[in-house]
């Protein structure tokens, strides 16, 4: 079958009505959205819903912006994608290169990265099972190196990666910020570029950047408000919020740095779902791969840059089907895949605006919940348990690094709701 052109795309989203199913069948996802923002865990949020080739639900609610104005959310409004920007930027950008057939999962990351572990595998870091520390002082490396310092980045980290054993999952943001290299070694092109040449312009995603110019301000989303010494602080308004990313990296980093919209991120979900009709930089073949949880790695759950059955999978609910996929990201992003129901969900909040101290992990999941049931599918078994209610993006990756799993999940489930360390 001959795929769609970018153009029928757009006009699939065009044509997209949100009156799919009744006006009333969507209310319960106003309900909690409204209840997150009411209880003070988020200041708005853009909700997307996909179904086979098209936005069935768009909406925003509350506000972008709280401090020091408040200004309105709405649907064009631009979110700092935070560790989102691991599967639908990096691995998307490695994936080509191994369809391209210059790269391949099974090469070592000591290939491409002069003194690299050379037990290391590019699968062992996409499915972060290559035994790298969760996180990195950043300050520290900040005050020896100074900023941006990326090269120093990748020396530490190169540092690290020796004395680790391989083959058990523990998430790392190192393990992207590794991949990046490898990107940028390969194509000799900063991930932004390479990622907006390749993914971005072919997918018609036009409102997705690393590094946003200043032009895109009045519609991105501002995130925390930090401190600066002392006693200043400074709102991060188009600047991504991870420290890795925003102090090390310059914004072009592995592990965040993606700015995007509900709406383009829709895209990359309508091809996602339909890789075989609806044009786009990967084949259906290498979607696939990708999106499925690779030979050995069961233990893990992850597939090449998505999560599936780990312990990070609470958004996608209790009954999103066992083949779907998922990602998270701390600032409050998400976006849950059911390739059997053919839905994507997408959650875009700033939970992290003004204050670092929202949540939008069950709002999450309820969302999830009331897709899943919205689209049920009777010929395929759902998932039996629910999933453990465990949010990167609701903790210190500087915590967690020192944290069992089997201590973090106690932590996590005791009392039936999160709990920090």
């Amino acid at each position: 079958m001959k795929k769609k052109s970018s153009v029928l795309l757009l006009l699939s989203f065009l044509a997209a009505s949100s009156f799919a199913l009744p006006v009333s069948a969507w209310l319960p996802i106003d309900s909690v959205t409204q209840a997150a923002i009411s209880s003070g865990h988020i200041p708005g949020a853009v909700v997307c819903v996909v179904k086979d080739t098209s936005v069935v639900y768009l909406k925003a609610f509350g506000n972008r912006q709280v401090y020091p104005q408040v200004k309105p959310m709405t649907t064009s409004t631009i979110f700092d994608l935070a560790s989102l920007s691991k599967p639908t930027g990096t691995a998307m950008a490695v994936m080509l290169l191994v369809q391209q057939g210059r790269l391949s999962l099974s090469d070592h990351v000591a290939d491409y990265i002069s003194g690299f572990n050379d037990t290391i595998t590019i699968a062992h870091l996409l499915t972060h099972t290559s035994g790298l520390p969760a996180y990195i002082n950043v300050s520290q490396l900040e005050k020896q190196y100074g900023s941006p310092a990326p090269d120093s980045l990748l020396m530490r980290i190169t540092e690290l990666s020796h004395g680790r054993k391989t083959g058990i999952f523990r998430y790392s943001c190192l393990n992207f910020v590794t991949l990046q290299h490898v990107v940028q070694n390969i194509t000799g092109q900063t991930l932004a570029d390479f990622y907006h040449e390749q993914i971005a312009v072919p997918l018609g995603m036009n409102s997705t950047t690393y590094c946003p110019p200043s032009e895109w301000m009045m519609r991105i989303a501002p995130t925390e408000n930090i401190k600066v010494g002392r006693r200043q602080r400074r709102l991060l308004h188009g600047e991504v919020h991870d420290p890795i990313a925003r102090v090390l990296n310059g914004g072009n980093s592995g592990n965040a740095g993606l700015f995007s919209t509900a709406s383009d991120l829709a895209k990359l979900c309508v091809f996602l779902l339909n890789p075989e009709t609806v044009s786009g930089p990967l084949t259906a073949q290498t979607v696939h791969l990708m999106t499925t949880i690779p030979e050995g790695f069961e233990d893990a759950g992850r597939t090449l840059g998505w999560d599936s059955q780990s312990d990070y999978n609470g958004c996608l609910g209790h009954f999103f089907s066992k083949t779907s996929y998922c990602h998270t990201g701390y600032t409050g992003t998400s976006i849950a895949i059911d390739p059997q129901r053919k839905v994507a969900v997408i959650v875009l909040t700033n939970r992290v605006h003004p204050k670092d101290k929202g949540s939008v992990a069950p709002l999450r999941r309820e969302i999830a919940d009331v897709v899943a049931q919205l689209y049920p599918q009777p010929d395929y078994p759902e998932v039996d348990t629910p999933p453990f209610n465990v949010y990167l993006e609701d903790l210190s990756p500087l915590i967690i690094r020192y944290q069992s799993t089997l201590k973090r999940k106690y932590h996590l489930r005791r009392n039936g709701k999160i709990s920090r360390f």
